[in-house]
Parts: structure tokens; C-alpha cells; sequence
């Protein structure tokens, strides 16, 4: 996450007006952009990754009696290749992006 955070933030800063000719508000209006645009970035890496996760641990929640969803999620012991695999193959590509809206949006200022 960090990874593409900082890169991303790095390589949006250098498109910045450079010198006198950026005041302070133009500078700050950067770092709030270049923000935004590596928290994107950064999201939209991590993004499968965390939609894993929370299968795979709600899957382990199967343990506890009457947890449905859980059920559904506990089929068998899959590695982090093979839920991204499943995932897809049974909700499409777009299921590793659930709740990418709301990690963006969190984002603004």
C-alpha cells in the first residue's frame, strides 16, 4: 500500500509548478491533489487484497453456530491466488473492487 502511495505521490509532485511562481495556497493545493491521487493509487492496488482478507476472515468466523455468511465463505482452505481466482470466476472481476467507492471517498479533504 505504502508502496504505490509514496510513488504515486512522489510523480504527481513533480508535475507541480516549481519556483516563485507557486504561492503558497498553489503549493498546498499540490500536496492536497498529489494526495488524492496516490491515496487512489493506492487503493486501487490494495483493493483486491482487502476484499480477500475479509473472506477469508469472515470465512474462519464459520465457527460460530448460526453465522450464515460465514458458511458461505468456508467451503475449503483456499490460498490468496485461489480466492482471487474463485472470486472472480463465480462474481466477476468487479468483486475485487467491493467497497472501492467508499475507500476513495474517504479520501477527500
Amino acid at each position: 500500500h505504502s508502496m504505490f502511495y509514496f510513488a504515486a505521490f512522489h510523480e504527481t509532485k513533480k508535475m507541480a509548478p516549481k519556483g516563485q511562481e507557486a504561492g503558497p495556497m498553489v503549493k498546498i493545493g499540490w500536496d492536497l491533489g498529489a494526495g488524492f491521487v496516490a491515496g487512489c493509487a493506492a487503493a486501487t492496488a490494495n483493493n483486491p487484497f482487502d476484499v480477500v482478507k475479509t473472506r477469508q476472515q469472515v470465512g474462519a468466523a464459520s465457527a460460530v453456530s448460526n453465522h450464515a455468511v460465514a458458511k458461505e465463505f468456508s467451503v475449503a482452505k483456499r490460498s490468496l491466488v485461489g480466492w482471487m481466482m474463485e472470486l472472480v470466476r463465480t462474481e466477476g472481476p468487479q468483486a475485487l473492487y467491493k467497497g472501492y467507492f467508499a475507500k476513495v471517498a474517504r479520501l477527500g479533504p
